[in-house]
C-alpha cells in the first residue's frame, strides 16, 4: 500500500437527545472521515500461507465511547483484565467451569489417584476426546452448556474444551481456558481487547516445568503435540486477574517422514519392491486424521496419485491408535522403468512426501508459514539385473541455504549391481519471510531437482 489518505468533512446534523419524551432535537456539528487507499496488491491463496486476512490492508473500527452531548460520556473501551472478569462471570463461559459433569465421579476419583500431573493430563485428555465427538462448530462459548453436551456426547470446540478444563481442574491439574484465533482465522492482536477476534478455545495445562495446550476435538494427536491449527500464533490464557498472552511456537516436535525403499529390477525393466514409510510428529497427526476420515482417499493421496506410473500391489497401515509409536505404512509396488536407446532410468525419491514443488511462482506476497520444522529421510537399496551396469551416478553432495535454515544431503554408492542411497532434507525454521522468497524458492527448486535426479542403467557391452 503506497498511502492512506483521510479527508474530513464537517457538516451539521439534527440528532435526538434524551428519551421517554424528555429530550429534543438539536442541531450539532459532525465529522465524516473518508479513508482512501491506493495501489493495494491483490491477495490470493499461496501455498503454506497463514490467513489471507493477515495480508489484507484494511481499517477496522470498534466503538470506544458514547458522548451524549450533555456532558455524559459512556466509556466502552476495556482492558484485558475487564474482558477476563466478564468472561469468568459469563454463564456460557466461566460459570461452565463450575458445573458438575454428569457421571464422571468414578473417573475423577481414579484420575486424582494418578502419581503425577502429567499422567493426569494424559488420562483426562484421552477420556474427554474418547467420549466426545466434535460437530465442527468453532466457538468460545458453550451455549447449550457442558452438562448437556456431555450427555449428548457431541458439541462445539467450546463445549468439549471447557469440559476438558473443568475435569482437569477437578483432577487437581492447574488448567485454564485459552482463547485463540486459529491460523486460518487470522492472527489475534493483543493490543485490542476485543473478543470477536477469537474463534475457538482450548485448554492450557500448567505443570511445574512446562505447559501443554490441549484440543480434545482432535482425535489424532498426542497430548504432547501442540495443536496444528494454532502453532505460530499466540493465545490469551484466562488465568488470574489479568490473564496472559502466550506465544505458541513448537520447537520440540517436527513434521517427520522416513521412507525406506527396497527395489529389484528384472531383465524386462520392471522394478518390484517394498517400502516402509514412518511418520512422526505433525506428519503422523496429519496422516492419522486423513486415514481415519477416508482410508481409500488416504491411499490415493499419498501413494497412488503422486506416482501414476507405479502400481500399488499391497498396502497396510499400523499404529494409528498408539500415541507413542510412529504411523507405519507398508507398501508393495511395481513399475516399469523408462526405456530409451538401450538405457533405462528410475527415481529413488519414492513415497518421501517431497514429490512436487509448491513454490513455482516467480514472486510471493505472503510469508511461507510451515507451522513446524520438518525432517525427511530417504533410504534406498536397489538391485539392477545381471548384464547391466550403472551409467555415471549422481554425486554424493550437500546443499545448505546461506542462512543454514535448509540442509540437503545425498549419499550414493554402487557396488556391483547394488545401489545404496541415503538422502535427507531438514527445514530448521518454521517460517520464511516473503522478502526472502526468491532465495528460498531458488534453493527449493534446485534441491528438488537433486532429489529427483534419475538413476540411469545400461546393458553391458560385449567384451
Amino acid at each position: 500500500m503506497d498511502e492512506v489518505e483521510t479527508k474530513d468533512e464537517i457538516y451539521e446534523e439534527r440528532i435526538a437527545i434524551g428519551g421517554d419524551g424528555d429530550g429534543g432535537i438539536v442541531q450539532a456539528k459532525a465529522i465524516r472521515k473518508n479513508y482512501i487507499m491506493r495501489n493495494l496488491p491483490g491477495i490470493k491463496n499461496e501455498p503454506f500461507m497463514g490467513s489471507p486476512k493477515d495480508y489484507m490492508q484494511r481499517l477496522e473500527f470498534q466503538l470506544s465511547q458514547i458522548d451524549y452531548g450533555n456532558g455524559e460520556i459512556t466509556n466502552l473501551r476495556k482492558g484485558w483484565a475487564d474482558v477476563l472478569k466478564d468472561l469468568m462471570k459469563d454463564s456460557d463461559f466461566g460459570l461452565q467451569l463450575e458445573k458438575k459433569i454428569p457421571e464422571t465421579d468414578v473417573f475423577i476419583t481414579q484420575a486424582m489417584g494418578l502419581p503425577d500431573a502429567e499422567a493426569k493430563v494424559k488420562s483426562v485428555f484421552d477420556y474427554v476426546r474418547k467420549h466426545m465427538s466434535w460437530n465442527d462448530d468453532e466457538n468460545i462459548y458453550s451455549y447449550d452448556g457442558v452438562s448437556k453436551a456431555w450427555m449428548k456426547m457431541s458439541g462445539s470446540s467450546a463445549d468439549i474444551n471447557l469440559i476438558l478444563v473443568n475435569l482437569l481442574k477437578q483432577a487437581g491439574v492447574r488448567a485454564y481456558p485459552m482463547l485463540f484465533s486459529t491460523r486460518e482465522n487470522g492472527l489475534a492482536n493483543s493490543f485490542y481487547p476485543f473478543l470477536n477476534q477469537f474463534n475457538t478455545v482450548m485448554a492450557y495445562a500448567e505443570l511445574d516445568d512446562k505447559f501443554y495446550i490441549l484440543d480434545a476435538t482432535d482425535k489424532a494427536s498426542s497430548y504432547k503435540l501442540t495443536p496444528e491449527a494454532i502453532v505460530n500464533t499466540k493465545g490469551f490464557v484466562i488465568q488470574g486477574e489479568k490473564g496472559k498472552w502466550v506465544d505458541v511456537v513448537d520447537m520440540t516436535h517436527k513434521y517427520k517422514v522416513m521412507a525406506a525403499v527396497h527395489g529389484v529390477i528384472d531383465a524386462d525393466g520392471i522394478m518390484k519392491g517394498d517400502c516402509l514409510v514412518n511418520c512422526d510428529g505433525y506428519a503422523k497427526k496429519q496422516r492419522c486424521k486423513n486415514w481415519m476420515k477416508d482410508k481409500e482417499k488416504f491411499k490415493e493421496e499419498y501413494f497412488t496419485k503422486p506416482y501414476s506410473a507405479i502400481k500399488i500391489e499391497d498396502f497396510a497401515v499400523n499404529n494409528a491408535e498408539y500415541d507413542s509409536l510412529p504411523l507405519e505404512q507398508k507398501v508393495k509396488f511395481s513399475y516399469t522403468l523408462n526405456n530409451s536407446g538401450g538405457y533405462r532410468n528410475f527415481t529413488v525419491n519414492l513415497f518421501s512426501d517431497l514429490e512436487e514443488n509448491p513454490f513455482i511462482a516467480d514472486e510471493r506476497h505472503s510469508d511461507v508459514d510451515f507451522g513446524f520444522m520438518q525432517d525427511y529421510m530417504i533410504f534406498g537399496n536397489f538391485t539392477i539385473p545381471e548384464g547391466y551396469t550403472f551409467e555415471e551416478l549422481p554425486q554424493s553432495m550437500s546443499m545448505i541455504m546461506p542462512d543454514t535454515s535448509v540442509v540437503f544431503n545425498r549419499f550414493m554408492q554402487a557396488e556391483d549391481n547394488v545401489l545404496n542411497v541415503r538422502m535427507s532434507v531438514s527445514f530448521k525454521r518454521t517460517y520464511y519471510l516473503a522478502a526472502d522468497y526468491p532465495d528460498f524458492a531458488a534453493f527449493y527448486k534446485k534441491m528438488l531437482a537433486k532429489l529427483n535426479e534419475p538413476i540411469v542403467i545400461k546393458k553391458k557391452t560385449a567384451p
